[in-house]
């Protein structure tokens, strides 16, 4: 997030400049707009009801005697329902559209199908005043946009188990490669042998951590339903996704 930040204030800025007609090969300082960088957050990963993420974390060969030139702080706040009361009450808003979003994932846990999720969450929203007068002017368009962002989650994933593959292929061809160099025909076996399983491992774990890392993100299950699926490879998954938040 505060990597994707950067390049939005980057491009807000220069928007600005060049807006207001300044140079910058000029001597005079140009006044910029103070940066507040808010994301609300409603997925399942964290529970903090506030949470500050800095572009600086994902710096290499950092070291105390090193200040790095760029710094980008992103405020996640927790717009999920029960969170953030005080946030809550002053944006009816803001809280109807949590409550809207947890009725969709009460529904999903239930057994439902998401179609039938966001129909029933609708008519309850309806029924009770949330979001009322959004829902009865774009029903179709709050309903069409819920499925096709559902649509997209099954595209990624599919994405995702193709990564898979192409580890398991990967891993197969280094192991034939390994393999060969060993000279004699026994070894070249052994080394195919070792190299396909190490390969294989390594290629399926890589999948299985994508896919995860994604229905977390999406809000499809939580960061301790995935180290549950990982097993023994939970501290390894823990290490892969903090590196990949920081990206």
């Amino acid at each position: 997030m505060p990597l994707r930040g950067l390049f939005y204030f980057a491009e807000l800025y220069e928007r600005y400049v060049n807006s207001q007609g300044y140079r910058l090969t000029g001597s005079t300082r140009i006044p910029l707009p103070f940066p507040n960088y808010i994301v609300f957050y409603n997925g399942m990963e964290w529970e903090a009801e506030q949470t500050e993420l800095t572009l600086s974390e994902a710096f290499e060969e950092q070291g105390e005697d090193r200040k790095p030139a760029l710094e980008c702080r992103a405020t996640i706040l927790n717009i999920n329902s029960g969170h953030n009361r005080e946030l809550m009450e002053k944006c009816r808003r803001l809280e109807e559209y949590a409550e809207f979003i947890q009725r969709i994932r009460d529904n999903l846990q239930k057994g439902m199908r998401l179609e039938g999720a966001v129909e029933r969450a609708i008519e309850y929203c309806l029924a009770h005043g949330i979001l009322a007068d959004i829902l009865r002017k774009g029903q179709m368009e709050v309903r069409n946009m819920l499925l096709e962002e559902y649509n997209e989650k099954a595209d990624r994933e599919y994405l995702r188990k193709e990564s898979l593959e192409e580890g398991i292929k990967q891993g197969r061809e280094e192991g034939r490669k390994e393999g060969r160099e060993e000279g004699r025909k026994e070894g070249r076996e052994e080394g195919r042998k070792e190299g396909r399983k190490e390969g294989r491992e390594e290629g399926i774990a890589l999948g299985s951590f994508e896919i995860l890392a994604g229905l977390v993100e999406d809000g499809i299950i939580s960061m301790d339903q995935a180290k549950k699926r990982v097993k023994e490879r939970k501290e390894e998954f823990i290490l892969w996704y903090q590196k990949r938040k920081k990206k």
